[in-house]
């Protein structure tokens, strides 16, 4: 094979290619697709625990201070206020709260697995905020819906209460903790992403094999490969006997 023919040869595959490739092996694409969505939605459907959520609200209101405030008539420092709801989120998930809610939880007959540590508790709660108010939103996931519940109240109370004694601010329980609802995550997704997952694994077994192979299997690429021109082909046809 002389520089001219090495120098010519397409290395690429082109688009015609590779719409002949998936359209070659649609069974393994198909079948690799089927078993990973069967396989992720047996998974989610079976494997994955069912989680709740309960939600309990408290609004923050911080004292304006000065000595031209009238102690028998506070006003409320909105801007105090709007700056102080950060550090109280932080405040919530610190052990200084949790480790009050073990103390009310025993007192309340709300049993706390012994095997959940702080931060197992913390993980589990989300707080949040709105930019336009200053209503702080407490809520708590579990498996158990009773215990998500008891947990919402819980948590929003001590932090009502040892706010109220740390701070000058004043810190009111607007709700107790919502009926739990189901957290639980999207199965139905779980098993479109696994049947995608499946299906781009198929695709690149395919592009695998391509690569690997060392055999020409048409005229275009045995002339690509090796730079001469082919004269003729072999047709390939099947011959029905006659019947005697």
């Amino acid at each position: 094979m002389n520089n001219e023919n090495l120098e010519s040869q397409d290395q690429g595959i082109s688009l015609a290619d590779i719409f002949r490739l998936l359209r070659i092996n649609w069974i393994l694409i198909v079948s690799f697709t089927f078993v990973a969505m069967l396989a992720a939605g047996f998974y989610s459907f079976t494997m994955v625990p069912n989680k709740y959520k309960s939600s309990s609200e408290m609004m923050v209101f911080m004292y304006s201070t000065g000595s031209n405030v009238d102690p028998d008539n506070p006003i409320y420092d909105l801007n105090a206020s709007r700056l102080f709801i950060d550090t109280a989120i932080g405040i919530i998930k610190s052990d200084y709260v949790i480790n009050e809610v073990r103390i009310d939880a025993e007192e309340n007959n709300v049993e706390i697995p012994g095997y959940l540590r702080n931060s197992d508790i913390v993980r589990n709660i989300s707080v949040t905020s709105s930019s336009t108010s200053f209503i702080i939103k407490v809520s708590f996931i579990s498996e158990d819906e009773t215990f998500a519940q008891d947990m919402a109240n819980l948590i929003t109370s001590v932090t009502v209460k040892l706010l109220q004694e740390d701070f000058n601010g004043n810190f009111i329980k607007l709700t107790d903790a919502s009926t739990p609802e189901d957290d639980s995550p999207n199965k139905i997704l779980y098993t479109i992403v696994g049947a995608m997952a499946g299906a781009i694994l198929a695709v690149g077994i395919v592009f695998l094999k391509q690569l690997i192979r060392n055999t020409y299997m048409s005229k275009d690429e045995l002339e690509k490969g090796t730079g001469i021109q082919v004269l003729g082909v072999i047709p390939e046809f099947q011959v029905k006997e006659r019947r005697k």
